[in-house]
């Protein structure tokens, strides 16, 4: 049931299927999954996975459950980027601007996880960008695309970075990473 409710909470923060049945699904899942296995480590990720595309106390309690997480197994990179996304509110109801500094500890603490860190940088980068700090934005830019797993956006990120400062060469090496067709 986490793994259901994992899928139905990708497919609306992708906006594949953002429609109140699925809203509905993914939260019967989830509350399925708990109540099936009260302690599980998956079930509980899959809640708060759950609750960080809800809005109000939905958000206070998916940072509180991905807090309780991160503190069971500190080595969770899916945690601790989670957990960032819902401080900064990169998938929530705006930006949460006041918080960045902490959201950028929190991405930066996941960076250290070898299978986290392309898309913790990427990450990082992402909020140094939105808060206009580009030599730190594009730094951690360059730290995620160090990797074969960086997530295709941090390419398309670098290619609008490097035409900002107007260098057309890193523009179209940025470009030539993102997959055609």
């Amino acid at each position: 049931w986490a793994a259901y409710a994992e899928l139905s909470s990708g497919y609306l923060r992708s906006g594949l299927d953002t429609s109140p049945e699925r809203i509905e699904l993914a939260r019967v899942q989830a509350e399925r999954a708990v109540k099936l296995a009260p302690r599980s480590f998956a079930a509980r990720f899959a809640k708060a996975n759950y609750l960080r595309g809800r809005e109000g106390p939905a958000l206070v309690e998916a940072e509180k459950l991905l807090r309780e997480l991160a503190a069971e197994n500190p080595d969770d990179g899916r945690v601790l980027i989670t957990l960032g996304k819902v401080i900064w509110g990169a998938l929530g109801q705006g930006l949460n601007l006041a918080r960045a500094e902490e959201a950028i500890a929190v991405f930066a603490r996941a960076e250290k996880i070898p299978a986290a860190q392309a898309e913790a940088a990427g990450q990082r980068g992402w909020l140094l960008f939105n808060l206009g700090r580009g030599i730190e934005a594009e730094a951690a830019i360059d730290d995620s695309l160090r990797s074969p797993t960086a997530p295709v956006l941090n390419s398309a990120l670098k290619v609008i970075m490097s035409m900002m400062r107007g260098d057309l060469d890193a523009a179209k090496i940025a470009l030539a990473r993102i997959p055609r067709g």
